[in-house]
């Protein structure tokens, strides 16, 4: 089975992310999509262009840097 994961940290998105997103839900759609993001970020952004997707929560010190991030 196939899954397409995408992590997040912020829903301060650019333009660029927001086109790439509604292509991933177009093109990718049919796969289960699954957001990883920190507790505290709404997922409202992701789910308006994504509307299939669910959402993983990770605790905020996850996403605090780069380091933890990656």
């Amino acid at each position: 089975m196939v899954a397409i994961v995408v992590p997040v940290y912020t829903d301060s998105l650019s333009n660029n992310d927001i086109i790439s997103l509604k292509r991933l839900n177009k093109v990718m759609g049919h796969y289960p999509v699954i957001f990883v993001k920190p507790e505290s970020l709404s997922p409202a952004l992701f789910a308006t262009l994504c509307p299939s997707a669910v959402f993983e929560n990770f605790p905020d010190n996850m996403f605090a840097g780069k380091k933890a991030y990656n």
